[in-house]
């Protein structure tokens, strides 16, 4: 049973950190579009009709990184129990009863 909770945990662990290196990716193109508003706003090299569709921009990326965090969030409640599980699995293995019973 306790092989099987490790081999669960690690699948787990591995879809979290593909679900955070998607984060991580779109926060990282987020933070470039942002910039790159700032710069030209504060050059004042476009118009201000050109700022809304940017601004659409960093909303649709900002809604890519919501929908990846709760992707990400059944995951992490898995790890969690599974994590659980395999302290109860250590407690009934060190319990007196179980000690004798081997």
């Amino acid at each position: 049973m306790e092989r099987e909770l490790l081999l669960a945990a690690m699948e787990e662990c591995v879809e979290a950190r593909r679900c955070l290196a998607g984060i991580r990716f779109r926060l990282a193109e987020l933070w470039t579009v942002a910039d790159e508003l700032e710069r030209d706003a504060m050059a004042d090299e476009r118009p201000f009709h050109d700022v809304p569709p940017r601004l659409r921009e960093i909303q649709l990326r900002t809604e890519d990184v919501s929908d990846t965090l709760q992707d990400l969030r059944p995951s992490i409640d898995r790890i969690v129990a599974l994590g659980k599980a395999c302290r109860e699995e250590e407690i009934s293995l060190a319990s007196p009863n179980a000690r004798t019973a081997t």
